[in-house]
């Protein structure tokens, strides 16, 4: 208990007898007022008395009420060696409707809320062995929330290490705290209905969260000395998944059904559910030959799977009934396809939430692309080659202030009767006036650009500058404000001005736009191991398992 405070009257009798001390006689509390630090909850009491006896504080039957007017009752008796070892004798606390949970992350990392509902608590044992039970089930009438976060933060601090004995209104010494510390063990059952939400917060970082309302039964424990555990199982009735991609574009996902299983860990919880996404008006003009269906609404599934630390997230299509397009032969078969290639179906879900469109790879097939391809790569070694050659001086004598990057495109026009060779240069400047503000100054050097010859010049030059702002600490959202300029078949040039927001992300494959650099650093670790040098390596039976290069101990 925390902050009590209030008026009080009453007789009391001090009593020595050079062996024993003791506090003998009744007070009654005109007004006052206590908190529960684990749950956060204050209450207030009124006209309620107190009886001191030989070594012991008889609470007897008091009335109690929360900060919403709820009533409660607590009841039972402290023994104490003149107020030193506490022993809690079948301390009662009992309820109907009472506010038993008022607490923030700030409180409580392993998880906080706000929970109104009927309650049973009892406390048992000394101080150094307390034992408190608590049965409860949030109102039927009431709203209540809870939220369970599952990140790093969360497992941090997964024991009550933030409730300290005081004694005679001071702290403890150490003395004192270090013979006797306190050691207490909480369990915790609850009966959950749909009238408490709840929300399971699987990455606070980029905002996936999972919010559901329903039944179950779960017990959890923690303690001085012992871990959080969550065991039971939850089964949504309703609810809502948001899917964020890289923590800018949030998607909300209704939950049609699922559940989560604790069976101990609360951060290895077992999630099996199915949430869905209906896109208005998607542009499917690439997946069928009809101009006649070039729109239609299309439902994503999301089929969640996997524990909380690592969901694994499958997705499919399909179109609401009765819909034109879901009786188009072709579209039901491209859809087919797409959930037969994972890499594909990435890349479809996230131009579907991106852009409201599905994307084709036709432009991958064409017999120019080969030679394209041959000469990008060229282009993309002499680009890297340049530009760190140049930033190497650069950065020296401007103490990392200005750096430079040159980038080469060259293309083969195979169209031509002399397979033509068109490039473009770009190079340019990058200026760092602060942390968070860079200046780019660029050119663009069009070689054989077919409009440049149509003005009868082989090459063209044309200058770019543009000032980023970044908004986050990785520098991946900034807003960009730039003066470009661009061939025209008309005019020559034209001149651009604008402000555009940029997301940027580097990643080894399409399923790793969908997760956050924890989460691909999680998954790297569990697939590579550290190798002593002097060890024999002896591959797995799993041929899933990938030894890394022999130049990287870890990746």
């Amino acid at each position: 208990f925390s902050k009590l405070g209030g008026q009080a009257k009453g007789n009391l009798v001090i009593k020595d007898n050079g062996v024993e001390k003791s506090i003998l006689g009744d007070v009654t509390i005109d007004t006052g007022s206590v908190t529960v630090a684990y749950t956060q909850c204050r209450y207030l009491l009124t006209n309620e008395t107190i009886s001191f006896g030989d070594n012991s504080i008889d609470l007897g039957m008091m009335r109690l009420k929360d900060t919403l007017g709820n009533v409660g009752t607590v009841s039972g008796r402290m023994d104490h060696n003149f107020f030193q070892n506490f022993y809690f004798r079948n301390m009662r606390f009992e309820t109907g409707k009472l506010l038993v949970l008022n607490t923030t992350k700030k409180d409580n990392q392993q998880f906080y809320g706000n929970v109104i509902g009927s309650a049973l608590m009892t406390i048992n044992g000394p101080t150094t062995d307390l034992r408190m039970n608590i049965d409860g089930q949030p109102s039927l009438v009431d709203t209540s929330h809870i939220y369970l976060p599952t990140g790093a933060e969360a497992r941090e601090g997964t024991k009550i290490d933030y409730i300290e004995f005081i004694q005679f209104g001071s702290e403890m010494d150490k003395a004192t705290s270090n013979s006797q510390a306190a050691n207490i063990l909480v369990n915790l059952n609850i009966t959950a209905n749909p009238a408490c939400k709840v929300d399971v917060i699987l990455d606070e970082e980029t905002g996936d969260i999972i919010k559901g309302q329903g039944n179950g039964k779960l017990n959890i424990t923690v303690g001085t000395t012992e871990p959080l555990s969550i065991r039971g199982r939850y089964e949504l009735t309703k609810g809502e998944y948001t899917f964020n991609f890289q923590t800018f574009l949030k998607r909300p996902f209704n939950l049609s059904q699922g559940s989560i299983t604790w069976n101990g860990d609360p951060y290895l919880a077992i999630i099996d559910m199915d949430a869905e996404y209906l896109a208005k008006n998607v542009d499917i003009k690439s997946l069928t030959f009809s101009n006649a269906t070039a729109k239609a609404d299309v439902i994503v599934q999301a089929h969640l799977t996997g524990n909380l630390k690592t969901p694994q997230i499958e997705f499919d299509f399909r179109f609401i009934e009765g819909s034109e397009a879901g009786r188009d032969f072709f579209v039901t078969k491209k859809l087919a396809d797409f959930k037969n290639d994972q890499n594909n179906m990435y890349k479809q879900v996230a131009s579907l939430l991106l852009l409201n469109t599905f994307i084709t790879d036709q432009a991958f097939l064409s017999g120019q692309s080969t030679f394209n391809i041959a000469a990008s790569t060229a282009g993309g070694v002499i680009s890297s080659w340049l530009t760190n050659v140049f930033n190497k001086e650069l950065e020296r004598a401007t103490k990392g202030v200005i750096s430079t990057y040159i980038d080469i495109n060259p293309t083969v026009d195979l169209q031509s009767q002399a397979n033509q060779l068109q490039a473009n240069v770009r190079a340019g400047l990058k200026i760092l006036l602060s942390s968070r503000v860079n200046v780019l100054v660029a050119g663009n050097y069009e070689y054989n650009n077919p409009y440049a010859l149509q003005q009868q010049r082989s090459g063209f030059l044309t200058p770019d500058i543009s000032i980023e702002w970044l908004l986050n600490k990785d520098g991946s959202l900034r807003v960009v404000g730039f003066n470009r300029t661009s061939l025209d078949f008309t005019s020559s040039q034209r001149n651009r001005s604008g402000v555009q927001l940029a997301y940027r992300k580097e990643f080894n494959k399409i399923g790793d736009i969908f997760k956050t650099r924890k989460k691909i650093q999680a998954q790297d670790s569990i697939r590579y191991r550290v190798l002593p040098a002097d060890s024999t390596y002896v591959p797995r039976a799993d041929s899933s398992y990938n030894r890394p290069p022999a130049s990287a101990a870890l990746r």
